[in-house]
């Protein structure tokens, strides 16, 4: 079914072009990055990628795209359709709310985010913040140590616009998007979006143990995955603005186990549906005051299934069904012109019912405000500060209400620009971050652990940004460093046991971390209209167990924290072609706390090139593409015994209309 609608959708694309539909072009996507680097000027850590970014490195899902984010670490399971989960400066999942047009995804069931089941076409960009009131977001945008915000594209500039993109690759993985945008009239404007994918997921891997190896193809591995995405946007008077949004995602895959003695096998499967209707109205009352207003309800469906689990009835299937409604406010004031207020606050109701836990089908409420300031007493000083109160009440249908959780989480930061004439900015910034633990930590039965204690996270960051323009051979040059350290309390660490569904919750005690980031950004000067640019991304940093002396572990690097991870782009232009070359290196970690030999998970390396070229076609433009990623067949894992992709190809096409 997937295969045909993938070849019926290329015979309409052809349909298109072959017509001729007589409108006004897009603006074409530059192939050429903006010179001017994001974060250079913010207080805090902050890194943004577009949609052409997420291109050129040939970003499929959002995880790939944050893969090239200086810090980051994407804790990847394996397999075309594995979870993929954030870790930043070795800061759990947790601590990194995950926002859909400045609306937080709700997972209070696993608290992860599988960031590998949203797809790039129809975004516009990607940021990372941590912490900075630029943005008139909501409350629970600042409540954790960092934010990732997906912006979806809304605007049609052109009374009507259809986008396509269609591609295969390798183990029979073919992926489609078409996006379709109409404008009604000067006001009202619609958007249908249409994503799928499908996979066989059965790539070759090197099996070693002691001294043989052998080749094998993963199992249990296939993907069917489908998302649609409707949008409206109403202009009212005086610019205000109400965007609404309906998603809904199906998938179902199997869930490839981990790799040991020679035992490849696994039947578990995962089916899920997932859909939100939500709404931003934006009002702007005067030149000063301006306020959002957020709606939200969502409803996720999951289905785990292990047909020869050992039990009484010979086989296992859990359901989950998870519902929220989220309501929430952001208004930003300019008391002066220096200085600004905001205030956000946020209503959040999760409930869940599962076929697990006993019955206990928890329910929780949480309240989040956010009271930030930012001024620029002098000229070359900027300052900010903010104080984000939570107030968190369980219940569950046993009646055994949980202590409600408060807590009052502060940020401070500040930033100095010691020449007036250079781009030269000095910042610091501490931040303080709480979260519980999800319903999967607490309750659910063959992973909760209702001893679990809430995690608590401090960071300190200090930074030097600089950038310059038109310096000698360079159009463009930019350099941020960052020293940070993370103090965390009651640490919370996932580890997976025997598939990607099972796990083992626990708390470490304390931890801390400290490291450096750096990331470079340039462009050279245009060589006979061939243009060179890219980026290089660097981060050191040691996550020690700092709980008991007395303990084996003590001093130890905490399980799965890498120690080196750097990514760069290279890029090149000309006229209508581009080529892109992309790395990524992880250092070493360990799969247990214990940093002995038999834990290690190996450094590694990959390397991918992407070409773009561009043709035009009546009144449509036709982008001809094709990517190889891990060039040289590197045999690694991100998590122990779940070996990840080799070499693998992608050709395919967009067409803008």
């Amino acid at each position: 079914m997937t295969k045909a609608f993938y070849i019926l959708s290329l015979l309409i694309c052809q349909q298109v072009l072959a017509r001729g539909i007589d409108t006004v072009n897009l603006k074409d996507i530059p192939i050429i990055v903006s010179p001017i680097q994001k974060g250079i000027t913010e207080l805090s850590p902050t890194q943004e990628l577009t949609k052409s970014d997420l291109q050129k490195i040939d970003a499929i899902n959002i995880a790939d795209g944050l893969n090239h984010f200086s810090g980051v670490n994407i804790k990847d399971y394996g397999g075309i359709g594995g979870l993929k989960t954030i870790s930043i400066r070795s800061l759990s999942a947790y601590h990194t709310n995950v926002l859909i047009d400045g609306i937080r995804i709700n997972d209070a069931q696993a608290g992860q985010v599988d960031l590998g089941k949203y797809f790039t076409n129809n975004i516009t960009s990607v940021e990372l913040l941590n912490g900075s009131s630029e943005k008139c977001l909501p409350a629970s945008a600042y409540s954790s140590v960092y934010a990732i915000n997906i912006k979806t594209d809304h605007d049609a500039q052109d009374s009507f616009a259809l986008n396509g993109d269609f591609s295969a690759g390798s183990f029979n993985t073919y992926r489609t998007a078409i996006n379709l945008k109409q404008r009604i009239n000067t006001r009202n404007q619609i958007g249908v979006s249409f994503q799928g994918q499908y996979s066989k997921g059965n790539y070759e891997y090197t099996l070693n143990n002691l001294q043989s190896s052998s080749i094998e193809r993963r199992q249990n591995g296939d993907i069917r995955s489908g998302q649609v995405d409707l949008d409206h946007t109403y202009q009212l008077k005086n610019n205000d603005q109400l965007t609404t949004k309906l998603y809904y995602h199906h998938a179902e895959q199997g869930l490839p186990g981990a790799v040991i003695l020679y035992n490849p096998i696994n039947d578990q499967r995962l089916r899920r549906e997932d859909w939100f209707l939500q709404s931003v109205y934006h009002k702007s009352w005067n030149k000063k005051l301006q306020s959002k207003f957020y709606f939200k309800h969502a409803s996720n469906w999951l289905k785990y299934t292990d047909p020869s689990f050992l039990n009484s009835e010979g086989f296992l299937e859990d359901q989950f069904l998870q519902k929220s409604y989220y309501i929430a406010t952001a208004n930003q004031y300019q008391l002066h012109r220096d200085i600004r207020l905001q205030i956000s606050t946020d209503l959040d109701f999760n409930s869940l019912a599962t076929t697990v836990y006993e019955d206990q089908n928890p329910q929780r409420l949480s309240w989040i405000s956010y009271i930030g300031i930012m001024a620029k007493p002098f000229k070359c000083f900027k300052i900010e500060g903010s104080l984000s109160p939570m107030i968190i009440q369980e219940t569950n249908h046993l009646n055994v209400a949980l202590p409600s959780k408060n807590k009052l989480m502060p940020y401070a930061a500040l930033g100095y620009q010691p020449f007036k004439s250079h781009d030269l900015y000095l910042r610091a910034s501490y931040k303080e971050s709480f979260r519980l633990p999800s319903f999967n930590d607490l309750y659910y039965v063959r992973v909760g652990n209702t001893d679990l204690i809430p995690e608590q996270a401090q960071q300190f960051n200090l930074g030097v940004t600089y950038q310059k323009n038109n310096f000698t051979c360079f159009d463009h040059i930019a350099i941020i460093t960052d020293i940070f350290q993370n103090n965390i309390d009651n640490k919370i660490v996932a580890i997976p046991t025997k598939n990607l569904f099972i796990w083992s919750m626990q708390n470490i005690g304390q931890v801390e971390t400290r490291g450096i980031e750096w990331s470079l950004n340039w462009q050279l000067k245009p060589v006979h209209s061939i243009r060179f640019y890219g980026n290089v991304n660097f981060l050191y940093q040691e996550a020690l167990d700092k709980t008991d002396p007395a303990s084996p572990t003590y001093n130890q690097q905490v399980a799965y924290t890498l120690v080196q991870n750097i990514s760069s782009s290279t890029s090149m232009a000309y006229k209508k072609l581009s080529i892109h070359y992309n790395t990524i290196y992880n250092g070493y970690s360990y799969a247990l706390n214990e940093n002995i030999a038999t834990n290690l998970v190996p450094a590694w390396i990959t390397q991918d090139i992407v070409l773009n070229y561009e043709l035009k076609i009546k009144h449509s433009t036709i982008v001809v593409y094709g990517a190889v990623h891990n060039i040289f067949d590197q045999q690694y894992e991100i998590i122990k015994s779940f070996p990840m992709v080799g070499r693998n190809y992608r050709i395919g096409i967009r067409v803008r209309s």
